[in-house]
């Protein structure tokens, strides 16, 4: 992908005129992961044009560092299976969960839309969702509320499904490759009517949305100045977010005025693996579960390791370089018996030792400090009770050697961060007005989980949404946006007075041309109802630019972009009459 636009963008500043390619559609949406990918076929099954603009090379988002997994209360899923579900319990599982740092309107449109999200992947896209489950890497609901599909080829069932379903809307046009760089916005009322965007070639191309433009771009994980800014010590995290989500939409939604919220709220999870390549991986130890231990870089243990997941990831963050050492020994490892654990161990990318002496010389730990460590725990076990953390059941010493330990980092997938919308999916200012024509979905949006996630809800959230604001601005009129464009027309100048009329800001506006010799010898103005401080400058230019270029396809005037199209449309009507 070229990344040129930036000295494009900057001579283009200083270069006028300035033609660039367009396309117009019905909507214009940023950003091909879940949120993106969903509106996309909902607005396009409903019969709109769409433009869908992705600026990685592939389709898919956070969908294909994912295995899809999706959560929704209500579904014939949990009725055939016997389980009593509904929003409001979705609701209060989810809003405990973010520690009550949502937007409850929000949060309940969103339960309220999960379950029916569930029957359209299934019925809609042919998604195979069979069970709904537990999921034990989450802080888990009150009920089986998870759904878990099957990877297909390789990718996630939702993602397939999603794609699969694009492929069959012809009134889909898919912009790979494609970076929206910067919303455009009607000069006169505001209103978002489309985004700049850089090609594969490096070009730049305005794309317009007659009925509004779906901000999709995700969050803001792959950026690590945005991670600083807003998250303490996010330096020492592994981030493993999609490469794609680098806060683009918060930056262009910041521009036009939007609103941003919980953007401190990062959720972490204490599995951040490095790989011995030094690649930061997802590595779900679970030793814990079956008497495992958690050390830090003093050689101590730090927190109860059977705490809440959010007790345990705000404990790891607040340690010395947010590293943390999962202790355990061979007992414990074959309960366990996880097959990349087993793998790992064997090959040395979990360390191991026969004593702990010699293993906390390897992770680079006082030996004495961390022997005692473990010693103290021992004697914790045998008396049952956990002195420094209440830490129950106590069930296993760590005595029975070799004994492992894997290094672990606070791992983040995604940013619950970003712009404030209404219950129409609305992007609102810092008023708390609706920007007009511009909409968001997705990773994008604040506000609606709060400081952390629950199961499945950062997938079906996005899709849920996406779907929403496609409806939403499926509802809109279409705005006259047409004059906008480069798009040309070749006159044929005959001789003779001709008029014409075209809708302006405020109303009609109406104009005589004088055509002599195949020239334009005179334009005038006859009527029109726009803003008189406004339009009489405007037009005053637009006859002049006209005249002198014996052209139509002259630049509008900035500040009166609506009167100047409505002026050009004018002598369009005149002369196609």
């Amino acid at each position: 992908m070229k990344k040129s636009f930036g000295l494009v963008l900057c001579l283009l500043l200083v270069l006028s005129p300035v033609v660039m390619a367009s396309s117009v559609a019905d909507i214009v949406i940023i950003g091909g992961g879940p949120a993106g990918l969903a509106a996309a076929v909902e607005a396009a099954v409903a019969g709109e044009k769409v433009i869908l603009l992705e600026k990685m090379p592939v389709l898919g988002g956070a969908l294909l560092y994912t295995g899809g997994t999706v959560s929704g209360a209500g579904t014939r899923i949990q009725a055939a299976q016997g389980i009593e579900d509904s929003p409001e319990l979705h609701f209060l599982d989810s809003i405990v969960e973010g520690d009550f740092k949502v937007d409850p309107e929000l949060l309940m449109l969103y339960c309220n839309l999960a379950g029916p999200t569930i029957e359209w992947l299934i019925d809609e896209l042919g998604v195979e969702i069979t069970e709904a489950v537990f999921a034990p890497e989450h802080t888990l609901y009150s009920v089986p509320r998870t759904y878990k599909p099957a990877m297909i080829n390789g990718k996630a069932a939702v993602l397939h499904g999603l794609l699969n379903r694009i492929e069959e809307l012809d009134n889909l046009e898919v912009r790979l490759n494609t970076e929206a760089i910067k919303l455009i916005q009607d000069e006169l009322s505001g209103r978002v009517i489309g985004a700049m965007a850089v090609d594969e070639d490096g070009k730049l191309v305005q794309f317009y949305g007659q009925k509004g433009v779906i901000l999709s771009t995700g969050g803001f994980g792959n950026n690590p100045a945005l991670l600083q800014k807003y998250a303490k010590g996010a330096e020492n995290w592994f981030m493993i977010s999609a490469p794609g989500a680098t806060g683009d939409g918060h930056r262009m939604a910041r521009e036009v005025g939007a609103t941003l919220v919980n953007m401190e709220y990062i959720p972490t999870y204490n599995y951040g693996f490095e790989r011995a390549n030094g690649q930061a991986s997802m590595v779900y130890v679970r030793s814990e579960l079956f008497g495992g231990v958690y050390i830090n870089e003093t050689g101590k243990r730090f927190v109860n390791e059977l705490a809440s997941q959010k007790e345990r990831e705000k404990a790891l963050r607040e340690q010395p370089n947010s590293i943390m050492f999962e202790v355990f020994d061979e007992k414990i490892r074959l309960a366990n018996n996880r097959p990349n654990i087993n793998a790992f161990c064997e090959s040395g990318e979990i360390v191991s030792a026969q004593t702990l002496e010699e293993l906390a010389l390897k992770l680079g730990l006082e030996p004495v400090t961390f022997a005692e460590t473990i010693k103290t725990y021992n004697t914790y076990v045998e008396n049952g009770v956990d002195k420094d953390f209440g830490k129950q059941p106590l069930t296993t010493k760590l005595e029975s050697p070799p004994f492992y330990a894997a290094k672990l980092r606070p791992l983040g997938l995604l940013t619950l961060g970003g712009v404030k919308i209404d219950v129409d999916t609305r992007v609102l200012n810092d008023e708390g007005t609706p920007i007009p024509g511009l909409y968001a979905a997705g990773e994008l949006l604040g506000a609606i989980h709060g400081t952390h996630i629950s199961s499945g809800n950062g997938i079906t959230a996005p899709l849920a949404f996406g779907r929403l604001a496609a409806q939403k601005v499926g509802e809109n009129d279409t705005f006259f946006i047409s004059g906008a464009i480069s798009e040309s027309m070749d006159l044929v100048l005959a001789d003779g007075t001709f008029t014409g009329k075209a809708t302006g800001f405020n109303g009609d506006i109406e104009v005589e041309v004088v055509v002599k010799s195949g020239e334009i010898a005179n334009i005038t103005v006859l009527s029109h109802n726009d803003t008189p401080q406004i339009a009489e400058g405007a037009l005053k230019t637009m006859v002049a630019r006209v005249t002198e270029a014996n052209d139509i396809n002259v630049d509008t005037v900035t500040g009166a972009t609506y009167t100047s199209k409505g002026f050009l449309n004018a002598i369009k009507d005149a002369f196609a009459q």
